[in-house]
């Protein structure tokens, strides 16, 4: 069984609903938001995934024929359509891929703001759950310097 040990001065108590640590407004929105992130980065990985797949088809095509053919071929014609597909796509498909990951990494920030707003409330939680009165060390000089991040 836990003992509770004497409190010093610097304890300050609150009770449950007037506790001054709140998840910040910033932590609720990374909590609804990590996943939707993370699914669509994977999303759109797999989809320029698929789409490089459909260019290296089209690349083994283009280059199966001689550089005399591809040289000749006519505004229009499959190889001239084959060209500029290959070249199009090297223009987006790398940025398209950035951003797939881009939006993983971002999804992976959301929920390390959600595991801080968890630890950031948590003490007072538990303390609740333990049915003992809800107390948090008085804040130092420091932390009064700077303002709140809420």
């Amino acid at each position: 069984m836990a003992t509770l040990t004497q409190r010093t001065s610097q304890d300050i108590q609150f009770s449950a609903t007037q506790l001054p640590v709140q998840v910040t407004g910033m932590q609720a929105m990374a909590s609804k938001m990590w996943a939707p992130f993370i699914a669509m980065g994977f999303m759109i990985v797999m989809a320029a995934f698929i789409y490089g797949l459909v260019n290296s088809s089209i690349s083994a095509d283009y280059f199966g024929f001689s550089k005399e053919t591809r040289e000749a071929a006519v505004a229009g014609s499959d190889l001239a359509t084959q060209k500029a597909f290959i070249e199009s796509t090297k223009a987006w498909l790398p940025s398209f891929k950035f951003l797939g990951i881009g939006m993983i990494l971002g999804g992976v920030t959301f929920l390390l703001a959600t595991i801080l707003g968890a630890l950031r409330t948590g003490g007072g939680r538990l303390q609740e759950a333990l049915g003992v009165p809800v107390t948090i060390i008085r804040p130092p000089m420091t932390a009064k310097v700077f303002p709140p991040c809420s």
